[in-house]
């Protein structure tokens, strides 16, 4: 009897994207966020890694991203286009899937908005001021992409914009996700940058978002079928969190909050003003890590 070769055939991005989730860990502190490792197939996170992006000039400011927004790109229009892992990875995003997931482990309410992918390379003398992202952003989802040496380059965090808590490694292939809040400070405090600080910076936005040309698919919001994904087959995800203060449902309290300024933008109340990050989201549509 002839042998069967066993051949492994590596997850798409949907399924290791949706399988890192269901192994976040929550960290309660300074607010709820979630850290996520294999986030990409290697060979997706590699070609994502080697895509020839220029990095944002500096013209010697920094401070907030949008100073920089004539040359900072995003994955949508021509770059989906001409590369296909752009394409591949920001489908992966918008699938019902991966919103199920998220919103099941967060307690984001996603169904309506859109994806807001940047594809960001930041070089010494970069920094970026606590910002919390509240407003027009129903969910951030940092993807890093540290090589080696880079350790040290993971984004701040705060308990409140003067009070410095800690600081998430940047590892490779690694994610931080959390609900934008009145509590979600964070930033990047001015250190060397050796090389080039690759990252992809994953937002879900509201109809608000001005910037049409910076979404993925700007006639393609997160649908209802996610929402039916959410209430069927992922109720149970963030359950082992439980002893960490998560509700049933796999909701941390401190998401209540911000799950229900999200759900009045959907209701058409107005827009938060928390911050400057959203009083510029709303015209140009800024992004920070």
């Amino acid at each position: 009897m002839a042998s069967r070769l066993s051949i492994r055939v590596p997850p798409p991005p949907t399924a290791c994207i949706a399988a890192s989730l269901r192994r976040a860990e929550l960290c309660a502190q300074p607010f709820p966020n979630w850290r996520l490792r294999g986030v990409l197939p290697e060979d997706v996170v590699r070609a994502l890694a080697g895509l020839d992006v220029p990095p944002a000039r500096s013209t010697g400011r920094s401070g907030r991203r949008e100073l920089h927004n004539e040359t900072r790109r995003s994955l949508a229009g021509a770059m989906l286009a001409d590369h296909p892992v752009a394409a591949q990875i920001a489908e992966a995003f918008q699938s019902a899937r991966v919103a199920a997931v998220l919103m099941a482990l967060t307690g984001a309410v996603l169904v309506g908005t859109y994806l807001r992918i940047e594809y960001a390379v930041d070089l010494d003398g970069f920094w970026l001021e606590p910002h919390t992202d509240l407003g027009v952003k129903a969910l951030t989802f940092f993807l890093q992409l540290g090589v080696p040496g880079q350790e040290g380059l993971g984004t701040d965090l705060y308990v409140a914009p003067d009070r410095w808590a800690e600081r998430i490694p940047f590892g490779w292939n690694t994610a931080l996700v959390f609900v934008p809040s009145d509590r979600s400070w964070h930033g990047f405090e001015p250190r060397p940058i050796v090389g080039a600080r690759r990252s992809l910076i994953v937002n879900y936005v509201t109809d608000a978002w001005r910037a049409r040309e910076q979404l993925a698919f700007p006639d393609r919001p997160i649908g209802r079928s996610a929402d039916r994904e959410h209430l069927g087959d992922h109720r149970g995800v963030g359950d082992h969190v439980r002893g960490d203060g998560v509700v049933a449902d796999g909701v941390h309290p401190g998401v209540a909050g911000a799950k229900r300024h999200i759900g009045l933008e959907h209701a058409g109340a107005e827009v938060g003003q928390d911050d400057e990050d959203q009083r510029e989201g709303g015209v140009a549509g800024r992004a920070e890590d």
